[in-house]
């Protein structure tokens, strides 16, 4: 990175406004053009008369604009009541004013499924007018970046629903946006594009591997007139429990704790808190399953922890790699022995009794199911840095901080 560019970011994150920039809700040079929104584009209010379109869509702060059916498994809207929805077409815009971690005011994202659709009245839709003005690209990076945040900060109105924006539709598209020249829109979105390009395929890959393990799996995990034994005859399993806080001093000697699945869900155990009384302990290279709903979560630990209700460590007497990767392969299957009157569980006794295939070779069989996992998590971490570029270009590029030659 050039010298002066870096002295600008410096600049900036000190708070200052640089030479030849201006500064109302976020940073722009002085040279670029603002516009509100409402000259820009248009609020979509055509409603869904006798329910004619079927295809009902949400616009999620990870996915952006989705097909409910596709994302859920099945419409959450009643498609044969959707006539109060909002009409969408393809390259629509579709704020949702629920907020998250992702999206702290509200996702808005295109619709760039190629489809037409209906979302709930609960979003504000709004279609980019005809111009010479603006590229439909630099539009939706734009949107895609958090330079909208501030000034939605100032005119929202959180109401009584601490998980929802409450903006008026006027406030809503006064949002004003710097624009540089069409060259320069044109330039920054050929940078950003290659970057969406390198992530896409990134994420493909990745799904790739994932299908190759897979199907890599059901070769191996099920062999024809193989050996089985009882799982319990291959480890020991050490059930968690409820700590006993009186005999521990949680000050002085605390214990990393595990409980449940949100604690195992990234497949490496990292411990929320804090806990007193190691009465049930899993080991470093322990196998842990999640025991209570959902049931069948595995991962590895790489630490000496607690073990809190609703998980379990499982210890292998030997291959413990080929046990880890059965288990991986078993996930799905634990809801056949799983029971409960108020959420799924499954005990010691069932876990003992599932039965693994005993493969001719087994350490080859781990050997080769490990090396895709590591593929999948170097394209994970590979694609993680693209999609950091990336947002950290969109930060330079649509503030100005860095110009590009047109």
């Amino acid at each position: 990175m050039r010298e002066d560019i870096k002295q600008r970011i410096e600049a900036v994150h000190e708070g200052s406004v640089l030479e030849g920039y201006k500064y109302t809700f976020r940073l722009s040079p002085a040279s670029w053009k603002e516009y509100p929104l409402k000259k820009m584009a248009k609020k979509v209010k055509q409603k869904n008369q006798d329910n004619a379109v079927t295809k009902v869509l949400s616009n999620t702060a990870m996915h952006g604009v989705i097909r409910q059916a596709d994302y859920f498994e099945k419409d959450i809207a009643n498609s044969d009541n959707t006539d109060g929805y909002y009409v969408v077409e393809e390259k629509d815009f579709v704020y949702n004013p629920r907020i998250s971690s992702m999206a702290p005011y509200g996702p808005i994202r295109a619709n760039e499924l190629g489809i037409k659709g209906v979302v709930s009245p609960l979003y504000t839709v709004f279609r980019l007018n005809d111009s010479d003005k603006f590229e439909y690209d630099f539009m939706r990076y734009y949107f895609e970046s958090s330079q909208w945040y501030k000034y939605m900060y100032t005119v929202a109105n959180y109401g009584a629903r601490h998980d929802r924006m409450n903006i008026s539709s006027s406030d809503f598209f006064d949002l004003a946006i710097a624009l540089p020249s069409l060259k320069e829109q044109q330039r920054i979105v050929e940078i950003l594009n290659y970057c969406s390009k390198v992530i896409e395929l990134k994420q493909q890959l990745i799904e790739e591997e994932h299908n190759r393990k897979k199907w890599l799996q059901q070769k191996l995990f099920a062999p024809k007139d193989a050996l089985c034994k009882p799982l319990g005859d291959l480890c020991i399993i050490i059930m968690g429990q409820s700590p006993d806080s009186k005999s521990y001093n949680i000050q002085k000697e605390g214990v990393p704790l595990i409980q449940g699945n949100a604690d195992i869900s990234d497949r490496s155990p990292s411990p929320r808190n804090y806990t007193s009384a190691p009465t049930k302990m899993c080991m470093k290279g322990d196998i842990i399953l999640s025991v209570r709903a959902p049931v069948g979560m595995v991962s590895r630990t790489d630490i000496s922890a607690c073990l809190g209700r609703g998980v379990c460590a499982i210890r292998a007497k030997d291959y413990g790699d080929y046990l880890y990767q059965f288990l991986l392969f078993f996930e799905n299957k634990w809801g056949q022995i799983s029971q409960g009157s108020t959420f799924d569980a499954v005990s010691g006794n069932e876990i003992v009794k599932i039965m693994v295939p005993i493969v001719d070779d087994i350490e080859e069989t781990a050997n080769v199911l490990m090396s895709v996992d590591t593929k999948i998590s170097l394209l994970e971490s590979e694609l993680s840095q693209w999609q950091q570029k990336k947002k950290a270009l969109m930060q330079l590029l649509l503030t100005g901080i860095v110009r590009v030659s047109v």
